[in-house]
C-alpha cells in the first residue's frame, strides 16, 4: 500500500504558482545599490508603482523563471496582458532585455547561477546562458515557435509608456 501512494505522489499533476517576488526582490535589491531600473517593453524609468511582467504570458506558459520576468509600467504589462511580444516588440525591446539580464545576474553569486541553470533547463537552444545575445535569441526561437505551434495572439509595444 505505501509503494502505491508513492507511485500516486510521483504521478501528481504539479500546478505551478504565478510568482514574480524574487524578481521584486532584485528590484530593490538594485535600486539600494543605486540602479535605474527601466520597463524593459518602453524603456520608462521605474518609479515604485511597476509590475513585473511574464515575456512569455503565464497563461500560455507557466514559467517563472528570471530570464522570463521583467520590470514594465503597469500601462505596458495591461497592455500586453496574455498576448505573446510581436516579434517587432521583442527585435525593438533587444537591448533593454540584455541589459536587464545583466543586471539580475549581477545581483549575487547564487542568482546568477540560478539565472543560467533555469536558462539551461527551459531554452535548451541557449548554448551559452551567460551570453545576452544567445539569451535573446534564444528567447526569439522559442517566441516563434509559440506563436506557430499555438497561435497565441500578438501585442505590439506601442502606446505603452
Amino acid at each position: 500500500a505505501r509503494d502505491h501512494e508513492s507511485y500516486r505522489h510521483a504521478l501528481a499533476w504539479l500546478s505551478p504558482e504565478r510568482d514574480t517576488q524574487q524578481t521584486r526582490d532584485i528590484v530593490r535589491t538594485l535600486r539600494a545599490r543605486g540602479k535605474l531600473v527601466h520597463c524593459t517593453w518602453n524603456g520608462s524609468r521605474l518609479r515604485d508603482r511597476y509590475e513585473v511582467d511574464h515575456v512569455i504570458p503565464w497563461a500560455r506558459w507557466p514559467c517563472n523563471d528570471l530570464w522570463n520576468l521583467a520590470p514594465a509600467t503597469a500601462s505596458a504589462n495591461a497592455s500586453k496582458g496574455d498576448r505573446l511580444p510581436s516579434a517587432e516588440a521583442l527585435a525593438e525591446a533587444e537591448a533593454r532585455f540584455q541589459a536587464w539580464w545583466t543586471m539580475v545576474r549581477s545581483v549575487s553569486e547564487n542568482v546568477e547561477q540560478q539565472f543560467e541553470q533555469e536558462v539551461r533547463a527551459t531554452l535548451p537552444f541557449v548554448t551559452h546562458p551567460s551570453n545576452a545575445q544567445d539569451l535573446f535569441d534564444g528567447l526569439t526561437l522559442l517566441r516563434a515557435s509559440l506563436r506557430q505551434h499555438q497561435q497565441i495572439p500578438e501585442w505590439s509595444i506601442r502606446g505603452t509608456r
